[in-house]
């Protein structure tokens, strides 16, 4: 099992884990959640579960990039189809326009 594995099995099951500045993850679930076999591969791939739960919380911290084209398949859906909000290339599917709206 990969740390990426394991860290889908715990959201699954409820688990919330924080990076800790220590280097360390914060865990919070249930205590029937956190059978002592999971703990034990929870420690095993430590470094590897911070690694991905600080840049998880770092890249939900910042915006995401606006594309700069209107080629530029949307991070969301993957749609190439935009609208120009005034100089930014908006996904049709996941942001549509006023106009169309209407």
């Amino acid at each position: 099992m990969t740390a990426l594995d394991l860290l889908q099995q715990l959201h699954e099951h409820g688990v919330i884990l924080t990076p800790s500045p220590d280097g360390t993850v914060r865990c919070r679930a249930l205590k029937s959640v956190l059978t002592p076999d999971l703990l034990d591969v929870m420690r095993q791939h430590k470094a590897a579960l911070h690694a991905l739960v600080e840049t998880r919380v770092l890249r939900d911290q910042s915006p995401p990039a606006e594309p700069l084209t209107q080629y530029y398949p949307c991070i969301v859906c993957g749609s190439t189809d935009r609208w120009d909000d005034h100089g930014i290339w908006r996904c049709v599917a996941c942001w549509p326009s006023p106009e169309r709206q209407g």
